[in-house]
């Protein structure tokens, strides 16, 4: 909870510019890109991941099956990504209406909970639960998209 209200800082001083819709920069519209992107990103990621997890259940064929297809054909955690980006982008967008740089404090949190904390158990889990896991992890990045550029 800390970590969004912290990341949720850049809110302020968006909302409290008085000036942000003459001031409205290539900066904005690149930040609300990011937080679109992070958004559709995450939506995406989890609808597939709640189909896949619907046919394991119904089929007895994908009963140990690990996701890899649709974006988790490109990053085992696509979702997460997405998250990372929305806080990125909001910080950035703050950052177009004078937010103090203290604000990157959020995004940095999140990303850093993401990297040492969510992750790893997601993946200790994952490893744990479905053994062949272990060649997911060597064909697709753990986050950021290589698109097989380094294996």
């Amino acid at each position: 909870m800390i970590e969004v209200l912290i990341g949720s800082s850049s809110i302020y001083y968006i909302f409290s510019d008085t000036n942000s819709h003459e001031q409205f920069t290539i900066g904005s519209s690149l930040s609300f890109g990011v937080i679109a992107v992070g958004v559709l990103l995450e939506n995406v990621a989890d609808r597939q991941l709640a189909r896949f997890r619907c046919q394991r259940k119904q089929s007895r064929e994908y009963r140990f099956a690990v996701l890899s297809s649709g974006l988790w054909k490109y990053s085992r955690h696509p979702n997460y990504l997405g998250e990372i980006l929305f806080w990125c982008g909001l910080f950035c967008l703050g950052r177009a209406s004078h937010a103090p740089w203290w604000c990157a404090i959020g995004p940095l949190l999140i990303t850093l909970m993401m990297i040492f904390g969510s992750i790893p158990i997601s993946e200790e889990r994952l490893y744990r639960k479905y053994p062949e896991y272990k060649f997911v992890q060597r064909r697709i990045s753990i986050l950021i998209p290589t698109f097989g550029l380094f294996r």
